[in-house]
C-alpha cells in the first residue's frame, strides 16, 4: 500500500479506529526518521510542507507493535 501526495504543500489525512498510544513515523529513502507524530484523534492531519519530493516509508505503531506500514510518494 502507498499514498501518493501531489505536492509537499498538501496534508496527509490519517483515519484511525482508535487512539490508544498510536504514532505515525515517517522515514526517508535512506531510512532516517523524519517525522514522529502521535495520533490523538480519529482523524489526524499531518502537514508535509517541510518534506522534499521523494519516496518515504511510514509505520503506524500501537504501543510497541507495528500495526501498519507502507510507502508515501511526494511529488515535486
Amino acid at each position: 500500500m502507498y499514498f501518493q501526495i501531489p505536492s509537499a504543500s498538501e496534508e496527509l489525512n490519517i483515519l484511525s479506529k482508535g487512539t490508544d498510544n498510536l504514532r505515525f513515523i515517517l522515514y526517508d529513502a535512506l531510512g532516517r526518521q523524519v517525522l514522529n507524530q502521535p495520533l490523538f484523534a480519529n482523524i489526524e492531519n499531518i502537514s508535509l510542507q517541510k518534506m522534499t519530493a521523494g519516496i518515504y516509508y511510514y509505520a503506524v505503531l500501537g504501543g510497541n507493535s507495528k500495526i501498519g506500514q507502507g510507502k508515501l510518494i511526494i511529488r515535486p
